[in-house]
């Protein structure tokens, strides 16, 4: 019993459902970036290489709200939907006309805006399934990357208040909003 072999297991919480559906946007995101670049170097049509640019900010949102999903963050399933959101409406606005990347259309008669509209209504029931199967698994806010990013922005307006050191009588500028002990610079002091 001394000499044991300690074997530990770690378990993997990963919802296949949202990982999966994460992957999915990921790859159809890839897919609009191709159009988009296919678009912007051929120019097919006249509209085609002009909307290009908006079909490329589409397709980097999906492909980043597919990241989030993939790593089960409920905030890429919100980031995905509204971009499904934007996407199908702009598919709605560019139907019909000249072919470009933010509609597949290519009739006038309005039979592929009931397509686009479709595909649209589609893509979000894809990207809400989550909600509905896991919404308590899934987690909360944002990578811790981006958790950092957001912090450091927001706190970037702190305001300070001067406090004199209890020991040295020297003057320390501290954050407003801040509890707890601080340490003089000066002469190492603490106080509260």
């Amino acid at each position: 019993y001394l000499n044991q072999n300690v074997q530990r297991l770690y378990i993997n919480n990963a919802n296949s459902t949202v990982n999966g559906i994460g992957w999915i946007i990921i790859i159809y995101g890839a897919f609009r970036m191709l159009m988009a670049f296919a678009f912007s170097l051929i120019g097919i049509g006249q509209l085609g290489a002009v909307v290009a640019p908006i079909a490329f900010l589409l397709a980097f949102a999906f492909i980043f709200g597919g990241i989030l999903m993939a790593n089960e963050y409920l905030n890429g399933v919100y980031f995905t939907l509204i971009t499904f959101l934007v996407s199908g409406l702009l598919s709605i606005i560019f139907a019909g006309g000249d072919l470009n990347p933010l509609s597949i259309s290519l009739s006038d008669d309005g039979s592929m805006t009931l397509f686009s509209v479709m595909c649209t209504t589609l893509g979000i029931g894809l990207v809400a399934l989550p909600l509905l199967l896991s919404f308590d698994d899934l987690k909360k806010g944002w990578p811790p990357a981006i958790e950092r990013l957001i912090d450091a922005r927001g706190n970037k307006s702190t305001d300070k208040i001067k406090i004199e050191c209890s020991s040295c009588d020297k003057s320390l500028q501290v954050p407003s909003d801040y509890s707890g002990k601080i340490s003089c610079p000066h002469c190492q002091a603490m106080m509260n």
